[in-house]
C-alpha cells in the first residue's frame, strides 16, 4: 500500500508471473486493489487475524493475492507445496487444523476429505464447483463484487503472519514453523543490504514457489518492502 497510495509509484511493476509462455504484470495499484477484494471476501465469510488458511494451488498469480490478503488481515496462510503427497497433505491439515482452503478444483479430489473437517469454507480459483465439501465458495464468479479498498489489522511484531512445515526427516515428522509478521524487517534488511535490492530494481528468485521460504521471503515480500519487481516463473527452471 505504500508504494501504491504514491502517484509516482503505484503504476510501478510489482509482479511479473510468466507460464507456458503467457505473461501477466501486476503493478503495485493491482496488487493494492486485488488483495483486498480477496480480504473482502475473507472477511464475509467470517475470517479474521489468528484463522488458519491453507492453500494448494499450482504456481499462479493467485497465490499471492492470497497471501496479501491473508497478511491484511493477520490471518495465518500456509502454502503447501503441490507435489505433496496425500498423506502428507492429510498430516498438515490434523495438525494445523485450518478454517479455510484455498485451491484448484483439478487439485481438490487430492485432498483427503475425511481430515477437512475443521474446513468451513473451500474457496476455489476457476472451474466449477467439485461437490465434495459443504461450503464451496468459486472465486471468479463472486471477487467482482467486493470493493477494492479493506480495512488493514494492526497487529504486533510478533502475531504470526505464515506458517510452513520443515521437511521429513529420519527421525520424526514434519515440524510446523510459525513466521511473524516482524520477520519483514529482516526480509527487508537482507533484500535491501545483502541483495542491494532498490527501488525499480528487478528481482527474479528462481527457487519462486511460495511452498518453500524462499518463494514467500525473496519472491514477494522482501521485493515489496523495496519497492522492486518480483519476477516468477511457474514453469519448471529451463536455462
Amino acid at each position: 500500500d505504500r508504494w501504491a497510495n504514491d502517484e509516482s509509484t503505484r503504476n510501478r511493476k510489482a509482479l511479473i508471473f510468466e507460464k507456458a509462455g503467457k505473461v501477466k504484470e501486476y503493478t503495485y495499484l493491482d496488487l493494492k486493489e486485488i488483495s483486498s477484494q480477496w480480504a473482502n471476501l475473507f472477511i464475509e465469510h467470517g475470517f479474521g487475524a489468528g484463522d488458519r488458511m491453507f492453500v494448494l494451488l499450482p504456481t499462479c498469480p493467485e497465490v499471492y493475492f492470497a497471501m496479501l490478503a491473508c497478511a491484511r488481515l493477520g490471518i495465518i496462510f500456509y502454502v503447501l507445496f503441490p507435489n505433496l503427497s496425500y498423506d502428507e497433505i492429510e498430516a498438515r491439515l490434523q495438525n494445523s487444523k485450518p478454517r479455510g482452503m484455498i485451491t484448484h478444483p483439478d487439485m481438490a479430489e487430492r485432498l483427503p476429505v475425511h481430515a477437512m473437517t475443521g474446513v468451513e469454507h473451500v474457496f476455489l480459483t476457476e472451474g466449477f464447483g467439485v461437490n465434495l465439501f459443504p461450503s464451496e465458495i468459486l472465486i471468479p464468479s463472486v471477487i467482482g463484487d467486493f470493493p477494492r479498498r479493506s480495512l488493514t489489522r494492526w497487529v504486533t511484531l510478533s502475531t504470526p503472519l505464515y506458517l510452513l512445515y520443515t521437511t521429513s526427516g529420519g527421525t520424526a515428522p514434519p515440524k510446523g514453523v510459525v513466521h511473524a509478521h516482524g520477520d519483514m524487517l529482516g526480509h527487508l534488511l537482507t533484500a535491501r543490504y545483502v541483495l542491494d535490492v532498490k527501488e525499480e530494481s528487478v528481482l527474479w528468485t528462481d527457487a519462486s514457489d511460495p511452498g518453500w521460504v524462499v518463494g514467500i521471503v525473496y519472491g514477494a515480500f522482501a521485493p515489496w518492502l523495496c519497492g522492486a519487481t518480483s519476477v516468477v516463473q511457474g514453469d519448471h527452471f529451463s536455462a
